[in-house]
């Protein structure tokens, strides 16, 4: 049964398009002594009023009909403070409250089925949903995925509800009508408007060193603390994505907010949240990265997914996949670039064998692969593509080294990077003290003259892969073109 709430005030924001007309012989003119008369002509031609018009009624459209489908989110949850004084604490101990917060969400099913932020529910002891007719609701979560930060909750309603439609993404383009909705800062039944900005980002996922969100979409449209969970749709209405995060230099709107897109993938997530079940994921257990053109005048290699570092014991360890494969497909989809295969590998339910393509030394070959289950936690993942240029100093990995830069996780054999010109390329690469090279172009760079023979070997101009380990992975760093 809903429960009646008291009346409020809900704040939405009013998509206002001002046009400016001279209003001719027939307007009233106010100007100060001396001041000629306003023109005859229109300063806005009366067909484009009529155009900007038919797009303020599209926007004042899709709010009507999203609406009733947009909620406001409530939980608690318990936490522990420490506000009492030191001395105090032997006879009183630390005190626990309640801690309140707030978010949005979004019906997706006419049973009672709202989709959110993982974030927003996560660890809550009890959740309420408050519907835009002022009726209020206890939830139940179903499920939620930390891979994806979606959760989805249930209400009871003794009424079907109106459920939003779910788009798609992929179709949206930079560029294309943008709208969020949502409770930002607690003002229930906020709009705003603005436009995709950008796709795909990634954002590394919190607590979880290696991982990312993907594919993540950029908007203007002001997104701010409240906002999470909420829809974000497009100019017909579709929910194309959920409000998830800002980036910001200040706990409020800069112009960047990311939502996680609504595509086949996330829709997959969603259906199995609703049945209360945490998807399954597969997992290799590789670094990779795109092919770029560095590798490719390296190693000979166009496209695929280039491995930077296999994980010891991981399934593509045991599959003999090693550092400096290309791979090129995987079961039957084509490889092109390293998200391709992080796509196909994770939609993959664990324990599934399947044939990967590779190629290794110039030679293209297939190796079965049990596929392993992605868990919480640091992993290996996708490493974005470096560029850097030869600007540093390497030293031997002495004893005292080893401790200054704490590397003592370091089993294999390299060069530590103890000094880098602050105005070389290395430094805007992002190279840094404390970096181990193991090779270079394929080359072992295991001690200091085998690292000194491989780098007096680079001609300017030409290309060079470096492998670095650094926080217990190895990745590649590509120099396209060596400065002199």
């Amino acid at each position: 049964m809903s429960v009646q709430r008291k009346p409020r005030i809900t704040l939405w924001v009013v998509v206002a398009l001002v046009a400016v007309v001279g209003l001719g012989a027939t307007g009233l003119w106010l100007a100060g002594p001396g001041a000629r008369p306003a023109s005859s002509a229109a300063v806005v031609p009366e067909a484009a009023i009529q155009s900007a018009i038919s797009v303020q009624e599209a926007f004042t459209a899709v709010a009507e009909a999203l609406k009733p489908s947009v909620v406001n989110i409530n939980t608690e949850q318990p936490e522990t403070t420490s506000e009492i004084p030191a001395p105090l604490r032997p006879f009183f101990g630390p005190r626990e409250e309640m801690r309140h917060s707030l978010g949005s969400g979004v019906i997706i099913d006419p049973e009672g089925y709202i989709l959110t932020n993982r974030h927003v529910v996560q660890g809550a002891e009890t959740v309420t949903v408050d519907l835009s007719d002022e009726t209020s609701f206890p939830a139940k979560i179903l499920a939620t995925d930390e891979f994806t930060d979606l959760a989805v909750i249930k209400i009871d309603s003794d009424k079907p509800l109106k459920a939003a439609a779910l788009g798609d993404a992929t179709q949206a383009k930079v560029g294309s009508w943008a709208i969020a909705f949502g409770s930002p800062f607690g003002q229930e039944g906020t709009v705003t408007v603005g436009v995709v900005s950008a796709k795909n980002r990634q954002v590394g996922i919190p607590g979880m060193r290696g991982r990312t969100y993907r594919n993540l979409i950029q908007t203007d449209a002001a997104i701010n603390p409240g906002n999470s969970g909420g829809p974000l749709v497009n100019i017909r209405g579709e929910v194309i994505g959920i409000n998830q995060q800002i980036i910001s230099p200040i706990p409020a709107n800069a112009g960047l907010g990311l939502s996680i897109p609504i595509d086949e993938s996330t829709k997959e997530v969603i259906n199995s949240l609703k049945r209360g079940k945490v998807p399954q994921r597969g997992l290799l257990g590789i670094a990779i990265q795109d092919v770029t053109p560095a590798i490719e005048s390296v190693y000979g290699i166009k496209e695929g997914a280039f491995v930077t570092f296999v994980q010891p014991g991981s399934a593509a360890d045991q599959a003999g996949i090693k550092a400096q494969d290309a791979i090129i497909r995987f079961d039957r989809a084509a490889i092109q670039k390293s998200d391709d295969l992080v796509a196909a590998v994770t939609r993959t339910k664990p324990g599934t064998k399947v044939n990967v393509a590779l190629v290794r030394n110039g030679k293209e070959m297939t190796l079965p692969v049990t596929v392993g289950r992605l868990e919480a936690g640091p992993a290996a993942e996708k490493v974005q593509p470096q560029k850097t240029r030869l600007g540093l100093t390497a030293s031997e990995l002495t004893q005292a080294l080893v401790e200054q830069y704490d590397l003592q996780d370091f089993k294999g054999q390299g060069v530590v990077v103890t000094q880098v010109d602050p105005r070389g390329d290395a430094a805007r690469a992002g190279i840094r003290e404390g970096d181990v090279i193991t090779a270079i172009n394929r080359m072992p760079t295991g001690s200091l003259p085998a690292y000194d023979k491989v780098v007096s070997a680079l001609k300017p101009g030409g290309s060079a892969v470096i492998f670095i380990w650094r926080e217990g992975q190895e990745s590649a760093v590509s120099i396209n073109k060596i400065s002199g």
